[in-house]
């Protein structure tokens, strides 16, 4: 018997994963998680067992919050090409119910993964993270599309919890490194603030609510020269290297220069996170 032409179409399980979780992305993100937990341990603990469990749960974590957003997202990523490009249920590539099977799981294993590897302390940072980043994109609550709490929940989700959870794999969290956990919220903020740019023109013609479309383009220019003296008191607070804190400060008046002048962020600023976070973690 003829097999369907959607059934001989549709992806297995593997390829619904891959495409569904952006396993670059989630990879690309655990980097919050991985500085809080380089930030407090010994430089002889880096390679080891524990630094890849705590990569692989937070990578399915984050995952699985990508998932629920391709999932959430899906109509509205139908008609814009930036979205369409990011989302294979959009595309027609893969169906909601599947996402939100291999979403769930993800997040089941990513989840068991971090119980069984590390402290009991994070278990509830992480739950909340989880549950903070799935109510940010699904309905009915949808954080994304209720300004402001569209970026102040991204900063938490995003940067804050992640860099706190990896921290407190090791113990107790430091006074610096809390105030550190704040300048990690407002690189998430800013992040958030340039997406939200980007994607202006579009939500405002389809009627989407983002703190963008809401306050305006221009009141979000002079909101993030904010940015500079804030972080450049949160750097004094977290004690940070002369490198760490001259790299911090030169990429947040970077990424505060572009959203300005092009409202979007040049590859120099992009990549210039990383040797920014590599100084603070290196206290140097």
């Amino acid at each position: 018997m003829m097999k369907s032409d959607s059934f001989q179409k549709r992806p297995g399980f593997f390829t619904t994963a891959r495409k569904l979780l952006r396993p670059l992305d989630s990879a690309h993100n655990t980097i919050f998680f991985m500085i809080g937990y380089f930030y407090t341990c010994a430089p002889d603990a880096w390679l080891s067992l524990e630094t890849l469990l705590l990569f692989l749960s937070s990578s399915l974590i984050l995952g699985s919050l990508f998932g629920i957003n391709n999932v959430a997202d899906a109509e509205q990523d139908m008609e814009n090409p930036r979205g369409v490009f990011h989302n294979p249920i959009a595309r027609g590539e893969i169906d909601k119910k599947s996402g939100v099977l291999v979403s769930i799981l993800a997040a089941i294993v990513g989840f068991t993964v971090y119980f069984f590897a590390f402290h009991f302390e994070a278990l509830a940072l992480l739950a909340s993270m989880l549950f903070l980043g799935t109510i940010y994109s699904a309905k009915p609550i949808r954080l994304k599309e209720r300004p402001p709490l569209d970026v102040l929940s991204h900063g938490v989700f995003g940067g804050f919890l992640p860099f706190l959870i990896g921290g407190l794999v090791n113990g107790e969290l430091s006074q610096e490194a809390l105030f550190l956990s704040v300048v990690l919220f407002n690189i998430s903020v800013m992040y958030e603030l340039v997406q939200e740019t980007v994607d202006y023109e579009y939500d405002r013609n389809t009627g989407v609510k983002t703190f963008a479309t809401v306050f305006g383009k221009q009141k979000i220019k002079m909101f993030l020269p904010l940015f500079v003296p804030f972080n450049l008191l949160l750097a004094v607070l977290s004690n940070l290297g002369i490198l760490g804190f001259s790299f911090l400060i030169v990429y947040t008046v970077l990424n505060t220069i572009d959203m300005l002048r092009k409202e979007t962020l040049t590859p120099l600023t992009f990549f210039l996170v990383y040797p920014t976070l590599v100084c603070i973690i290196l206290r140097v």
